[in-house]
């Protein structure tokens, strides 16, 4: 009999296996600028009180020295997860005096405004992570940086490999088998993340100063007021050639087909001059700009809406950690703030998300190769700029299909895992999945229009400004327990601590911590 794409699902149908839904590990990576009460980006250093940037593992910062990312462990539940996020933002909104969070994705930047790269101190790993931001500054510019986002981890348990191994008689191990099995779901999310996009895109809109190309500016149109650019039918201009992209990631092509693939495109891109960047140059005024002249300063400079990720050991390249011992999880990248959570993402979406990529890593993908790719680059394009167009067509392998027609082949699929999951949450996973349905029928429902509606009704300026107090007097009036009050402040003071080991053990000067991580 000819095996089909959801096969492997029945390996939750015997009655020892769903269960293993029950531990799937899960955190969140939340980007969010600091702003002054007049909505301009605060110039003021990151607040000792949140501990230090480079060794705070719940709190630290991203491109900007405004710019804030909270980091949670990892949980089993989506409540828990969701529950110590919010306490995250209760403890930071309490130390920033009378600054507040950005609730959205794109910023609301005025003109030529200071844009404060992140410090990370004296320590060589803190002086590589601050050169990098700069080479980001001179490569891309500082306005593009500033676009923020949430970074999904997923992992299913350890538990879950040995008996999936088993059941499909793989003569793999177990580390090679999991590398390969979360490489398929990287595929996938390739192949449909475009859903993610159509359902939870909340940028269709920016301010004027953000668009610095008059030649963009055209494209879009521009409201009444004269305080938006938005395009009509937009979910995620964040994801879009407006948004968060580098030219460089467009001139390689980076395939998952396998593990050892994906690393030798990866560091071929680091090793590898660009004309642009050698233009520029790696010192100005005997000062570094960048951390090399490649395509690639290093890995992570690769944008890509999703990745497979290890935890490094000290000064370990996240390729060489892949290589030695596996992919341990996947980083998803492609969820927009959402301005209607007060932490920018909601329980429902934690959920939806389970589901998908659950989905993703048991459905057999499609093959890598430059024909999918290119429909894969079109159909995420169009849904980013035009999604909610009506009767909108992408392209399914070799047909052209209605995006609603398609989501809807999709959701059947994601019903059978979602009634998995609620066999072994007892939680309303299959309710979240008939909330996302009805706004494949009715577009107006999704995040993205509803954004829109209300910043044509005034400005994004001035809905990320109502939002941002409305949020802060939530967090305000919230006390957190003593015990996580304890958790964050502990490790606020234990990471100056860390900071200062880190810088008093260095014992190689700059020039060779750079040479040598390149060495490794």
């Amino acid at each position: 009999m000819k095996k089909t794409p959801l096969d492997n699902i029945s390996f939750f149908e015997h009655s020892n296996h769903h269960c293993l839904l029950n531990n799937i590990s899960r955190g969140i990576e939340r980007e969010c600028l600091r702003i002054n009460p007049d909505g301009f980006i605060a110039q003021t250093k990151h607040p000792p009180s949140l501990g230090a940037s480079l060794t705070n593992p719940f709190i630290t910062t991203d491109f900007s020295e405004s710019m804030i990312e909270f980091i949670t462990p990892v949980f089993n539940t989506p409540k828990k997860l969701i529950k110590f996020l919010n306490d995250l933002h209760v403890f930071t909104v309490k130390n920033i005096g009378e600054e507040q969070l950005w609730p959205l994705s794109m910023p609301c930047l005025q003109e030529k405004q200071h844009i404060p790269i992140a410090d990370y101190g004296n320590s060589n790993n803190g002086k590589f992570k601050k050169l990098y931001r700069i080479g980001l500054h001179h490569r891309y510019g500082s306005n593009m940086q500033t676009i923020s986002g949430i970074h999904y981890n997923f992992s299913m348990p350890k538990e879950f490999w040995p008996a999936y191994h088993s059941h499909l008689k793989s003569r793999k191990s177990i580390k090679d088998f999991k590398s390969e099995c979360y490489l398929n779901l990287i595929r996938n999310v390739h192949q449909y993340g475009w859903l993610i996009s159509y359902l939870f895109g909340a940028s269709p809109s920016v301010c004027p100063h953000f668009i610095s190309s008059k030649e963009q500016a055209e494209k879009m149109l521009l409201s009444e007021n004269y305080k938006n650019l938005y395009l009509p039918y937009a979910t995620s201009l964040r994801m879009s050639h407006l948004g968060y992209q580098n030219k460089a990631s467009t001139q390689i092509a980076i395939c998952h087909r396998n593990l050892d693939n994906y690393v030798e495109d990866l560091r071929l891109a680091v090793q590898t001059k660009d004309p642009n960047w050698e233009k520029l140059g790696i010192f100005q005024n005997g000062n570094r700009i960048q951390i090399s002249d490649s395509i690639l300063q290093i890995e992570n400079e690769y944008y890509s809406s999703i990745r497979p990720k290890r935890k490094t050991l000290p000064n370990e390249r996240p390729t060489t950690a892949l290589l030695k011992r596996g992919v341990e999880y996947v980083e998803f990248r492609n969820v927009d703030i959402n301005p209607f959570f007060a932490i920018g993402i909601g329980e429902s979406q934690v959920k939806f998300l389970d589901i998908f990529l659950t989905w993703c890593l048991l459905r057999k993908s499609l093959s890598c190769n430059h024909e999918t790719q290119t429909h894969q680059k079109y159909n995420q394009e169009m849904v980013v700029l035009s999604g909610r167009t009506k009767d909108l067509t992408l392209q399914s392998e070799k047909k052209e299909i209605k995006l609603v027609d398609w989501a809807l082949e999709i959701f059947e699929e994601l019903k059978i895992i979602s009634i998995l999951f609620n066999k072994a949450t007892d939680d309303e996973y299959s309710e979240t999945l008939k909330l996302y349905k009805t706004y494949l029928h009715n577009p107006e429902k999704t995040y993205s229009a509803l954004l829109l509606k209300e910043t044509l009704q005034e400005s994004l300026l001035q809905l990320g400004l109502d939002k941002s107090n409305l949020y802060k007097n939530y967090f305000l009036q919230q006390k957190l327990t003593d015990d996580m009050h304890k958790i964050f402040t502990t490790a606020a003071i234990d990471s100056f601590n860390f900071q200062e080991k880190m810088e008093m053990g260095d014992t190689e000067t700059f020039e060779d911590y750079i040479n040598n991580y390149f060495e490794n």
